[in-house]
C-alpha cells in the first residue's frame, strides 16, 4: 500500500510575555512601595563611581598589559675586526654625507644605526633631534644612501649578529658632515 502523507502539527500559539527593559536601573519602584516590600527586595542604592579613579585604574591595567620588558644590553664585539668595520662605515657615511650636504643648514644630532651581517642597514633609532625636521630627515637621507654596506667577515659574523653604531652627526653650514661614535 502506498504511505499517505502525514498532516504537519500545526503550531500551538504561546501567550505573550510583557516586554521587560533592556537595562536593570530603568525599574524604578515608587517610593510608597518600597516601605510595603520586604528587606529583601527593596532597591541597593547604587555605589557613588568617581570617574577620575575608574579612569587611572585604566590606566593602570592598560600600562601593565602593554608593558615589554626592558631589551637586554647589547653590546657591539670588541678588537680590531669590530673597529676596522665600523670605522670604514663612517668614512663612507661622511663621504656620502659630503656629497648630499642639505644646503646650508647647521646644526647636531645623535642617532643609533643598526647594520645587520649582509651589511644591509637594519634599524636607525633617533637619540637627539636637532630641533629641524629638515635636518633630521636630511640626516636620516644620508644615513640610508650609505648602503648597501659590505656584509660583515667571517671572523665578525661568528662574533655578533649586529652591529650597532651610535653616531653624533655635525652639520657646519659647508659641504662637511662629521661622523663619530
Amino acid at each position: 500500500p502506498a504511505a499517505r502523507p502525514q498532516p504537519k502539527p500545526r503550531a500551538v500559539p504561546q501567550p505573550r510575555r510583557a516586554p521587560t527593559p533592556a537595562h536593570r536601573l530603568s525599574q524604578r519602584v515608587a517610593p510608597e512601595m518600597t516601605q510595603e516590600a520586604s528587606p529583601s527586595t527593596q532597591i541597593q542604592p547604587l555605589p557613588h563611581i568617581s570617574i577620575g579613579r575608574l579612569e587611572e585604574q585604566m590606566d593602570q591595567v592598560a600600562r601593565a598589559a602593554t608593558a615589554s620588558p626592558p631589551l637586554p644590553k647589547f653590546e657591539n664585539p670588541k678588537g680590531p675586526v669590530a673597529d676596522f668595520y665600523i670605522a670604514g662605515w663612517i668614512q663612507k657615511l661622511e663621504r656620502i654625507g659630503d656629497l648630499n650636504y642639505p644646503g646650508e643648514m647647521v646644526g647636531q644630532l645623535k642617532v643609533k644605526v643598526v647594520l645587520n651581517p649582509q651589511g644591509d642597514l637594519q634599524r636607525i633609532i633617533m637619540v637627539q633631534s636637532s630641533g629641524n625636521k629638515a635636518l633630521d630627515a636630511a640626516a636620516e637621507r644620508i644615513i640610508r644612501l650609505s648602503f648597501p654596506y659590505t656584509p660583515f667577515s667571517k671572523q665578525l659574523a661568528e662574533q655578533t649578529r649586529k652591529i650597532e653604531i651610535p653616531l653624533n652627526m655635525h652639520f657646519l653650514g659647508v659641504r662637511h658632515v662629521s661622523a663619530w661614535h
